[in-house]
């Protein structure tokens, strides 16, 4: 299931046109005010400017999250609040406010991780939400939705396809020891 995953957030790049691979984690805790604000900027604006963003939220109040935020406080050399956002691996950013500066805090960590192309695409999506900002999600959405669709039929094609050679090559397997034991037969002297 992970290798499906990550092939399909793979091909959303690669198809996508996006080339950086941006990966952001958040940690929150659920009700938190400003864990909430970061997650609705990151969610509502920023994966929508930054087509080439993978987002993961990591609610640090889960069972299955509790070992996670103590390895990302200790990284980023933190105190131990949320939110806490993590990008790339590199770059750290510690609470969320006030929004303007904090807006600005996040946009300028991704930009310097962008080459000039990917800036260009960043510069014309916030133009663009900028007139109409449900429009242009409701077209990104849509435009997802379809590469999604796009990545599971080529899985499943390729499935398919592996599944033939690969019944085809036991019968052939097959077909060439069954010959081999026919010649071997034939080279026995009759008694």
């Amino acid at each position: 299931m992970k290798k499906a995953i990550y092939s399909l957030f793979f091909a959303l790049f690669a198809f996508g046109g996006a080339h950086a691979n941006l990966h952001m984690e958040i940690y929150y805790f659920e009700g938190c005010t400003f864990g909430g604000w970061a997650k609705d900027f990151v969610k509502e604006t920023l994966v929508y400017e930054y087509p080439m963003l993978y987002l993961t939220e990591i609610d640090v109040s889960a069972p299955e999250n509790q070992g996670k935020h103590p390895e990302a406080v200790e990284k980023c050399k933190v105190g131990g609040g949320v939110p806490l956002t993590v990008i790339n691996d590199t770059k750290c950013i510690y609470g969320f406010g006030p929004i303007d500066s904090s807006q600005k805090e996040f946009r300028d960590a991704l930009d310097a991780m962008l080459t000039e192309d990917e800036k260009e695409i960043v510069v014309a999506n916030r133009k663009e939400m900028a007139v109409d900002a449900d429009a242009f999600r409701a077209k990104a959405d849509a435009h997802r939705a379809t590469m999604v669709q796009t990545v599971l039929q080529a899985q499943k094609d390729y499935r398919k396809r592996m599944l033939c050679c690969h019944t085809t090559g036991i019968g052939s397997i097959i077909i060439l020891v069954g010959a081999l034991v026919l010649l071997n037969r034939r080279k026995k002297p009759c008694k």
